[in-house]
């Protein structure tokens, strides 16, 4: 399989995973590119390595709104950055599905 090539219609149950990530390790691809990889193949590795990013973000942005505004967030404030920040992050995900 090439490295370009689009998977489509699969999934790697959570049991496999471990095993996905030698492999393509040994296949010679980048942490990167296997976080792609898996992000698409397994709901809960891509809400894992999507929650970090989102995490943070948010952290950076509670603090730049600190030190630029002296502004101090609720708890309700930063539910509500949170979920913006996440919209930003989550594309369309191939484990969600859509009724037409």
């Amino acid at each position: 399989m090439e490295k370009n090539e689009q998977i489509i219609g699969m999934s790697v149950p959570d049991d496999d995973v471990p095993g996905w990530i030698q492999t393509l390790h040994e296949g010679g691809f980048s942490t990167k590119e296997i976080d792609s990889i898996l992000g698409h193949l397994n709901k809960e590795y891509f809400n894992h390595t999507l929650e970090g990013k989102i995490d943070q973000v948010l952290k950076q942005e509670i603090e730049y709104l600190k030190i630029q505004y002296n502004r101090i967030l609720s708890p309700e404030q930063i539910e509500y950055l949170r979920r913006g920040i996440e919209m930003r992050f989550k594309p369309e995900s191939p484990h969600q599905q859509t009724s037409q």
